[in-house]
């Protein structure tokens, strides 16, 4: 990637000898001048001319916060209260406004985490872009309209003029995401501070984030600074990292360096609690508690102490001091760091494809499987109990389009899936946004009306039962969301909302309600005494151990899962894929599972289907799809997930593009637009599901 650029010759180099960035001692506050809570305490922090810095921890730890004060974007209430910020040889923290505006606009550029709430729904993307380019540039009108196409291009945003006219809302979470890192690269800045930049992101829109960063980090010489909780975006992108709790850096230092052989047993942990890292025979790893709020942080003796398998009295009512550790290079805040033999994870550099996977060609057929013609057995069918079964299912939804709303289009939004979720088993559903994983989840319970095909609960067809049936057996049929702020009803307390199943499918008296109530909140690992407080007291990690608890009220033989963990932390994810597995062990409960983190379904699950577009097109027993895709798709999936032990972006490649548009599928395969292996035949005719060695089927020609 080539780019001109206007960045004038004062601006590209910090003094010779100094950090780009180097913080010293920063503490922030909020509340009275005497009394201040602190947010953050004595952090230190260094990132030099063209490096990736990363900064990773809980929920809760400090890192946002850290990076709004290098910003000078604090809310009202929040102050920097100790220790400077030297920006290139710059102190910032004496800075006016005006001041910190203009450095921020063309010096310091900043990439938040959810891009359709950063962007202005009112204003089109190319206007947003024009108004920073001539704050801060000082470009005419003409002139700036020009450079935002050239940067919309740069991002790579496919017909760049035609999408600088679309509205914030008129894009996919990737290419706002990308339009956002263009306007803040507008000024041509010297550091890119990106604060969780991929959270809320599939896989592969994942990796081409990252790579675009990457690119233009190179292409522009700037430095990086990535506040992440995702392990294996860190692993990835930076040099150097460092590791927040509770308000401090407890840990810093190169990357290979600190994962392989961690100093800290807050970074262990947080690396152990990965899915990627995990054996799957084996329950994950977790941290006990959670990180405490600020206000609560100990007076004295180290913050990780009580949630810490290392913990011992020297440490309780003092403080461990930071330690030097490599000449300097690395640094530790553990007093017990020298005694310490921590487990880490060996980083490598990615192979051409995913890594342990085999990348020789397709999988080739079962000889012993049944032939071609024949019909394969659906997702999930394993011959046992079955609990749901879907066949040839599919919905579509009619849309109006036009200003007057006079055009009438179809979404495509499933399309002849089958699946069988069996008594006692999980049932992983993996695929991009836009998959109609969502979707069928909620065809599944009826929860909107299929277009076509079968669905059976228990052996009855659901859409043959009139409401009342329906409501009797929708006692039987659960659904945990991916959202615990938005599932639970904020005016009711957690007692209220555990009983409203009880309420309204049982006939059991106030005591009898709260006695069921106590034993579901025990049952999911929460003190029976959480009943009385409101959802918004609680951590996200409690909300969602509370959403299994209102949907284990009626004793389910069925729970649907919608990305349950996708917006929690790496050790409240282990935390609750624990829990589910508990919970599948002691009442045999079926699990539909769905998300689109591999590594967690692989973990979770016995069978993986995988769906693209509205279809099905891998199948197969959990091992066999993660350590031997077949699918193309399949294979791009896993070749674009990122762990803790890998490390760099070369040789990583995805899907080319974005999913095309469910109101216009492509015809015959629908991958083929975006696959490398794509054949005259794939245009024309649709795959037939072919049985593969190990165990399930693929949808693909290749395989023929």
């Amino acid at each position: 990637m080539t780019v001109a650029t206007t960045r004038p010759p004062e601006h590209r180099q910090p003094p010779t000898g100094h950090p780009l960035l180097e913080v010293s001692g920063l503490t922030v506050s909020v509340g009275p001048g005497r009394e201040p809570i602190h947010l953050v305490e004595q952090v230190d922090l260094a990132v030099a001319a063209g490096q990736t810095l990363g900064l990773v921890g809980e929920s809760g730890s400090g890192k946002s916060i850290t990076c709004l004060a290098l910003a000078g974007l604090l809310p009202p209430g929040a102050r920097i209260t100790g220790g400077s910020i030297r920006f290139a040889g710059k102190e910032l923290t004496g800075c006016s406004p005006a001041e910190l505006t203009r450095i921020r606009g063309s010096r310091i550029g900043m990439v938040f985490q959810e891009a359709l709430s950063s962007l202005n729904p009112a204003f089109t993307v190319g206007n947003q872009i024009v108004e920073s380019l001539r704050r801060h540039t000082g470009m005419t009108r003409r002139q700036a309209r020009n450079r935002a196409v050239e940067l919309l291009d740069l991002v790579r945003i496919p017909d760049p003029r035609a999408r600088a006219a679309s509205y914030p809302h008129e894009m996919s979470g990737g290419m706002a995401q990308r339009a956002l890192i263009a306007m803040a690269i507008a000024g041509e800045p010297e550091l890119l501070i990106a604060d969780e930049p991929t959270t809320a992101l599939d896989v592969t829109v994942q990796l081409q984030i990252l790579q675009l960063l990457g690119e233009l980090r190179d292409a522009l010489g700037m430095s990086l600074l990535l506040i992440s909780h995702d392990l294996g975006v860190i692993a990835t992108m930076a040099e150097r990292l460092s590791v927040m709790y509770a308000g401090q850096v407890v840990e810093s230092g190169p990357v290979e360096q600190v994962f392989a052989a961690p100093r800290h047993p807050y970074t262990s942990a947080l690396i152990s609690s990965s899915a990627d890292v995990a054996d799957k025979s084996r329950r994950l790893p977790v941290i006990p508690g959670q990180v405490p709020r600020p206000g609560s942080f100990p007076a004295a003796g180290c913050r990780f102490a009580n949630r810490c398998a290392h913990a011992d009295d020297t440490w309780v009512d003092q403080d461990p001091p930071w330690t030097a550790l490599d000449a300097g290079n690395r640094g530790t805040r553990c007093g017990r760091h020298a005694e310490l033999q921590l487990p880490g994870v060996a980083m490598t550099p990615p192979r051409d494809g995913p890594e342990r996977r085999p990348q020789d060609g397709p999988e080739r057929a079962d000889p012993g499987a049944p032939a071609a013609g024949a019909a394969p057995a659906p997702a999930g069918d394993t011959g046992a109990d079955q609990v749901l079964r879907v066949r040839d299912l599919g919905k579509r939804f009619p849309v109006r389009r036009g200003v007057l709303g006079l055009r009438r289009v179809v979404v495509h939004a499933v399309d002849g899936v089958d699946l069988t979720v069996d008594r006692g088993r999980t049932l992983g559903l993996v695929g991009e946004s836009g998959s109609g994983k969502s979707t069928v989840g909620r065809l599944a319970l009826r929860l909107i009306e299929p277009s076509r095909g079968e669905v059976t609960f228990l052996g009855r067809d659901l859409a043959a039962m009139h409401r009342g049936e329906l409501r009797a057996h929708r006692r039987g049929m659960q659904m945990v969301f991916q959202d615990p702020y938005a599932s639970l009803d904020p005016s009711m307390t957690v007692g209220q909302s555990i009983a409203e199943p009880l309420v309204v499918h049982t006939r059991l008296t106030a005591t009898q309600r709260r006695r069921r109530i106590g034993q579901l909140l025990q049952r999911v690992g929460l003190d029976p005494a959480l009943a009385r407080r409101s959802p918004r007291s609680l951590s996200g990690g409690q909300r969602q151990r509370i959403s299994f608890a209102r949907a284990l009220a009626l004793e389910p033989q069925l729970i649907i899962c919608d990305e349950p963990v996708s917006a929690l932390d790496v050790s409240t994810r282990s935390q609750i894929v624990n829990l589910i597995q508990d919970i599948q062990d002691a009442e045999g409960i079926a699990f539909l599972f769905i998300a689109h983190d591999l590594a967690l379904v692989h973990h979770v699950s016995h069978e993986l289907a995988v769906m693209y577009l509205g279809r099905v097109v891998e199948t197969g027993p959990a091992g066999r799809v993660y350590d031997r895709p077949a699918h193309p798709y399949t294979k791009a999936l896993l070749a674009s997930m990122l762990t803790p032990a890998s490390r760099g972006l070369a040789g990583r490649h995805t899907p080319v593009g974005e999913i095309p548009s469910p109101i216009n599928p492509p015809s015959g395969c629908r991958f083929r637009t975006r696959c490398p292996h794509a054949m005259p035949v794939c245009t024309e005719v649709t795959p037939p599901a072919v049985p593969i060695a190990g165990g399930g089927w693929s949808a693909c020609h290749l395989h023929e």
